[in-house]
């Protein structure tokens, strides 16, 4: 980024501080060796990254990497089923709510077969076998009872609707904490007391006293403001004449200056350096405003086309629409500066009236009592076999026409 132009150092003279300018612009603000290569990417690269993947087999051309894709797919498969079977579980029914009896079915352990032989080694490798017992699948009786599994048991009977233990200690906890709960609810919909004439909420009624407190130790003051100048600036209205309490400090201030005046007049240097640098400051956005100024060339691109761009109605021949005067003028030539020093130049200009005008030159005082002409059209009627002219306003005949 360049340095801004008030942070420049100035010349001695105007040509300087242009040349100046113009190096700040012109030289790199970054060191060439800090500058890192450019790599440009090739569409032979781009091509070769579209191709990665086979949108008709809809599977990668890189055998390895289709491979650990299907393994990452099959594994993130796997788990949202685990996981969906976790959550199925916090909602199932897992036990019988009348007897306590769970109501999964364990799983059955499958037993082992027995080796099909009568040798008590192995008859290839002559080592011995090592079989354990046959297991039985035990029978499907009542299961397991609710008491033996805490870890799936509720704290609560639900016949009775009472804690398995401590059944009155946790009664008395849950009745707190309901009516902490119901004292919330309760402080959000109702907020004023219309009764007692206080807020239900402690802490906004402490809140609101200590306000109304603060309001009436300035209640009054106002009034002192409809009083005569005088009368407001008096000794008996600025402070308490018992114990010397301000009671106006503004006020109080502005009295002290009037009797100060003269004292003020002895800061000359801090006023003439507040001046000077008040003064730099203003050349400073003068010499930003005269290099920031809009050029004449954005301006003059207005009518470059020869028709507005928004309604397609040109600025010359028949209907075409007035050229609104610019604002900004094209620089006069040296030989234009002597000619008419006190002049600008007009060759971006439109030189003949682009507006219409009210009334005409030749109507020097408005008929009608004082009242101005409507504004006449240029053209009030354009006939097929008549051509106009948009300058004078005048219909000549065509010469293809014949004159009968």
């Amino acid at each position: 980024m360049t340095t801004p132009v008030h942070l420049l150092p100035r010349g001695t003279s105007w040509g300087e501080d242009l040349q100046i300018y113009k190096a700040s612009k012109a030289i790199l603000p970054w060191r060439p060796d800090q500058q890192h290569p450019v790599r440009h990417i090739t569409r032979y690269e781009k091509s070769r990254e579209e191709r990665e993947y086979d949108l008709i087999q809809a599977q990668y051309r890189d055998v390895q990497r289709e491979a650990a894709t299907k393994d990452r797919e099959i594994k993130a498969r796997m788990q949202a089923l685990a996981d969906a079977k976790a959550k199925q579980s916090r909602y199932v029914q897992k036990f019988n709510l009348i007897n306590h009896h769970t109501a999964e079915v364990e799983p059955v352990e499958s037993a082992l077969r027995p080796p099909n032989t009568r040798a008590p080694y192995n008859i290839v490798n002559h080592q011995d076998l090592d079989v354990p017992p046959v297991q039985i699948a035990p029978s499907d009786g009542l299961g397991k009872k609710m008491v033996d599994s805490q870890h799936l048991g509720r704290p609560f009977n639900v016949i009775s609707n009472k804690y398995h233990t401590n059944h009155d200690a946790r009664s008395q906890a849950d009745a707190a904490r309901l009516h902490e709960h119901a004292i919330a609810k309760f402080n959000k919909t109702h907020d004023f007391n219309p009764l007692l004439v206080r807020y239900y909420d402690s802490t906004k009624e402490m809140a609101f006293v200590e306000a109304r407190a603060a309001k009436e130790r300035v209640h009054g003051i106002d009034r002192d403001d409809k009083l005569p100048h005088g009368e407001q600036f008096s000794a008996g209205k600025l402070y308490n004449i018992l114990n010397h309490e301000i009671l106006r400090p503004e006020k109080y201030e502005a009295v002290t200056n009037v009797g100060n005046r003269r004292l003020h007049c002895m800061k000359s240097t801090q006023m003439n350096k507040a001046i000077r640098a008040r003064a730099e400051a203003l050349e400073d956005a003068m010499h930003e405003r005269a290099l920031n100024r809009i050029a004449h060339e954005r301006n003059a691109q207005a009518y470059v086309h020869g028709f507005d761009p928004v309604t397609n109605q040109p600025f010359e021949g028949r209907l075409r629409k007035p050229k609104v005067p610019l604002r900004t003028h094209v620089k006069p030539t040296a030989w234009g500066r002597v000619d008419h020093p006190s002049r600008p130049t007009m060759s971006n200009q439109t030189l003949d009236r682009v507006l219409p005008a009210l009334a005409s030159p030749s109507h020097a005082a408005p008929p009608h009592g004082g009242m101005l002409s409507p504004i006449q059209p240029e053209i009030l009627f354009i006939s097929h076999d008549e051509r106009v002219d948009p300058e004078r306003a005048k219909v000549f005949a065509s010469p293809m026409t014949k004159s009968r």
